[in-house]
């Protein structure tokens, strides 16, 4: 017998439970009531004996979530059936979450539809007392390692007997092959720990063992994680519209209810329909391509195998071209046009089709890579842009579309322009305030050293930025201040040779000479001589 602990705010819907029918006789007893939560938990921790959970959501004081996140601490195995309204579903979803078996609407509750979730509670709590061991024995493990088998091409000479044995809900009629990926799986594993992420799995498996039990159609196998090999026929159908007509509201229901029931997107790649299981090898891989076509088509859609023959490439140009374009957009901070570059790359992108998700994670690293090589040639390291050190292979790998790809390519090209933006307006900065500096003291004995000092940077790049800014080198500005003054000098004044090369900074007059010709073109004194004969 087992025992049923009930759990309702409103003492009428207790007693109509209780009196729905003869529970005993089917081997259910009503075996307690509570009227909150609260009063819930304190008898489950007393008495220690119930077997099975039946649960409102709505209740004061601690509502339906909060007993079955209570009860999952220290029970993950007793089974929970959840009461619920129509305007529960976002609790609904919740409850599924926390690895309740299933629910029920008060406004359908019967005895005939209680007891069948009753009984499946039941043959859960038996599944739950084998052991490990005794699991991987059974009937069901055999079951799926037999339909792995079938998708993998292993398709042994008794397939009829050992479908009749294992009870499988195929026949050789009108098969298909769907691949059911659940979107964003990477990222619930990133957000979860590892036991909601466990009962959200559970949950996932319930909800298509309800489907595929409801529509009597088919059979469920985990091929990986997040992700759903789901083989279907359609018996005592000669039409091909019908057979994927019903074929197309099968997989719709079961996409709304994981969507509805735990707010999950998936998408479904769907193989052709063929007679016979020999084609289920076949079928299976084409399901696989055109879930791939997720990358193309985005997430949520129920994508079919003919939506391959669509795809070819009609690309123009080479990822080179797009590169240089996009540099030189970077280089030339004309933002208009990186954009309009960064539009450009998309429609490359789109245009080469990629139908692999590998080919396009390896093509948009690739992309990234040959970006920032070239950044690093002009000293811009990822680390300065992005403030931290970052794993690009880490980051793309997360994103399932060329549409998240595009996004993120957006977002470090962006990234980029703002940082060389930003470093062109501080060299800008740099060099303006070393150039006033030398402009006020050149007559002294200044040196490299002495103005990175004032300005506050490194000799080496102080001289890299004015070989760069100015298309001069320090000493060569320097040196032209100089010589522009004592040219001014020589015309304007009566200043001896001499007297002018300690006033424009150099002690020694026969040094200054030789500066001055290299410079103009003719010593001091020629060039004075020639301006007072200009002059008369």
């Amino acid at each position: 017998m087992h025992r049923v602990l009930l759990i309702d705010d409103e003492p009428l819907v207790r007693m109509t439970i209780k009196s729905l029918g003869p529970w005993e006789k089917y081997g259910f007893e009503m075996a307690g009531e509570a009227h909150d939560g609260v009063d819930a938990l304190d008898k489950l921790k007393s008495e220690k004996s119930f077997d099975i959970i039946l649960t409102d959501i709505s209740m004061p004081k601690m509502n339906g979530i909060e007993v079955i996140r209570q009860i999952r601490k220290w029970d993950d195995q007793i089974p929970i059936l959840v009461l619920s309204a129509f305007n529960d579903y976002p609790f609904v979803r919740q409850a599924f979450m926390l690895g309740i078996q299933d629910y029920i609407l008060k406004s359908e509750l019967n005895f005939e539809s209680l007891l069948k979730l009753m009984r499946k509670s039941s043959d859960l709590i038996s599944a739950s007392k084998q052991n490990h061991e005794e699991q991987r024995s059974n009937n069901v493990y055999l079951k799926q390692k037999f339909l792995e088998n079938l998708l993998n091409g292993l398709i042994p000479s008794d397939i009829d007997n050992k479908i009749a044995a294992y009870q499988i809900q195929l026949t050789k009629a009108n098969l298909n092959v769907s691949i059911v990926s659940v979107d964003n799986y990477k990222v619930m594993e990133d957000k979860y720990d590892s036991v909601v992420l466990t009962n959200i799995n559970l949950s996932i498996l319930n909800v298509f063992n309800q489907k595929t039990s409801e529509f009597k159609m088919g059979e469920l196998i985990v091929i990986g994680k997040g992700k759903y090999a789901l083989i279907s026929s359609i018996n005592d159908e000669n039409s091909m519209a019908v057979v994927h007509r019903k074929l197309s509201y099968f997989l719709n229901n079961v996409k709304q209810a994981l969507f509805m029931f735990l707010n999950i997107s998936v998408t479904i790649g769907v193989s052709s329909t063929h007679n016979g299981y020999l084609h289920i090898p076949s079928l299976y891989v084409q399901a696989l391509a055109a879930n791939e076509l997720k990358l193309l088509y985005g997430k949520g859609q129920i994508i079919y195998e003919h939506d391959l023959s669509q795809i070819e490439n009609t690309s123009h140009g080479s990822l080179a071209d797009k590169k240089r374009e996009i540099i030189q957009a970077l280089f030339s901070q004309d933002r208009h046009q990186l954009k309009a570059e960064i539009q450009n790359m998309v429609q490359y992108t789109k245009s080469l089709n990629p139908v692999n998700i590998n080919t396009a994670h390896s093509l948009y690293l690739e992309f990234i890579y040959i970006i920032m090589g070239h950044l690093y040639q002009k000293d811009i390291f990822a680390e300065d842009i992005f403030k931290k050190d970052i794993n690009f292979m880490e980051h793309i790998t997360k994103y399932e579309t060329l549409d998240e790809m595009n996004g993120y390519l957006e977002h470090i090209l962006l990234s980029i322009f703002d940082e060389i933006s930003h470093r062109n307006e501080h060299v800008s900065s740099k060099i303006r305030k070393a150039k006033e500096y030398m402009k006020q003291l050149y007559r002294e004995d200044i040196t490299l050293k002495s103005v990175s000092e004032q300005i506050q940077v490194s000799e080496t790049y102080l001289s890299r930025l004015f070989s760069s800014e100015t298309g001069e080198s320090f000493i060569g500005y320097l040196t032209r201040l100089r010589i522009e003054s004592a040219m001014d000098l020589l015309k304007n004044s009566q200043l001896s040779i001499q007297q002018i090369s300690e006033q424009i900074g150099y002690a020694n007059p026969e040094h200054f000479s030789r500066i001055f010709k290299k410079n103009v073109g003719c010593s001091p004194n020629k060039f004075r001589n020639e301006m007072f004969s200009k002059n008369e």
